[in-house]
């Protein structure tokens, strides 16, 4: 994952002062330790709209500057862009928030893969973990080579509104077959055809009443489901 950073003291001005941009960097700093990149480009009006993330040095923005910025973002809001007002003290602390918050959006659950313990980005690209760079309670996922095809199915489930908050475990079989384990402990076991179909019946059964005493919901053999 890459996160371009523009940083500015006033409307697009280029220059920041030094006891500034170095809490930023240290904060940075902590960030890339999980790998990802992190750019840095010029703060003019041209390529505003390059970078995800604007950090803008308060003590010389103004009301009026800061308005300009907020009346700016507000004519371009189909633009993705976090803006950051900060002053020139210390603010490591607040500025890795909201890194953590842009990048949470990337961070689709965990790996281990070789042992190894990683974040799944939303490119498929896996991210060395590190315990302090999320606050969420990402899903564990499971299964070889699962990277490839995780994101896939999880906007499979998005298009057919499954609520994905309720899943704290994703199995992937090489039979391009899924499990899905909920936060109380539920299996919906899901087939290698028809997957669209039955997530719309897991759908309905997690949602009727009579179907809570089950702790699995199998729903492998077309046409037909299985409870236990």
């Amino acid at each position: 994952m890459k996160i371009n950073i523009l940083l500015a003291n006033n409307f697009f001005n280029d220059h920041c002062s030094y006891g500034f941009v170095y809490p930023i960097i240290k904060s940075i700093n902590l960030i890339k330790e999980s790998g990802i990149q992190i750019n840095f480009i010029y703060s003019t009006k041209k390529n505003i709209f390059d970078c995800n993330i604007l950090i803008i040095e308060s003590r010389f923005c103004g009301k009026i500057e800061k308005t300009k910025f907020i009346n700016f973002l507000k004519e371009n809001k189909n633009k993705k862009l976090k803006i950051i007002f900060a002053d020139t003290a210390d603010n490591s602390g607040q500025i890795q928030r909201e890194f953590l918050t842009f990048a949470d959006a990337y961070w689709k659950g965990q790996i281990i893969k070789d042992k190894k313990k990683y974040f799944l980005a939303d490119n498929n690209n896996l991210i060395p973990f590190v315990d302090h760079l999320t606050d969420q309670n990402l899903p564990n996922i499971y299964g070889k080579d699962v990277e490839y095809y995780f994101n896939d199915f999880q906007k499979l489930l998005k298009l057919n509104n499954f609520n994905l908050n309720i899943i704290s475990s994703y199995y992937f079989f090489q039979i391009n077959r899924w499990d899905l384990v909920t936060n109380n402990q539920k299996i919906i076991k899901l087939p290698s055809k028809g997957l669209k179909e039955a997530i719309k019946v897991a759908n309905k059964l997690l949602n009727n009443k009579d179907f809570n005493k089950y702790s699995v919901i199998d729903l492998r053999i077309n046409n037909k489901i299985i409870t236990q």
